[in-house]
């Protein structure tokens, strides 16, 4: 049998079995159709517990002065202030210690280039 009258009954089989597209909705009805969620958790007053929590989520564990900063305030608000944190120019720069200008490590002088020939001695 030709290959050829094989190939058009299996393509006349697979033709039927094609779903159908739908129609696909542009961007702007999508985000259009959004609904906002409850935002009602965000008025809620952090006690301790709550902020120790956030400043753990937001940086690198929970300094005391920044906690105590935020009890007592809604979580917006919280929000609100590290957010400001961040956009403000009074935080630190976050300067390297003087000592790595003057680095008095002289045993570290050249000694990737003898590391290979020490490991395989």
């Amino acid at each position: 049998m030709n290959k050829l009258s094989l190939c058009v009954p299996v393509i006349l089989i697979l033709a039927g079995c094609q779903q159908a597209t739908k129609s696909v909705s542009s961007a702007a009805e999508t985000f259009g159709s959004l609904q906002l969620e409850d935002q009602s958790h965000l008025s809620a007053v952090m006690d301790a517990s709550d902020a120790i929590h956030l400043e753990r989520r937001v940086g690198i564990g929970s300094p005391k002065y920044r906690v105590d900063r935020l009890i007592g305030r809604t979580r917006a608000e919280a929000i609100e202030m590290i957010l400001g944190d961040l956009a403000s120019d009074s935080r630190s720069s976050g300067e390297l210690p003087a000592w790595l200008h003057h680095p008095n490590i002289t045993f570290l002088d050249n000694s990737w280039r003898y590391c290979h020939r020490l490991s395989s001695q």
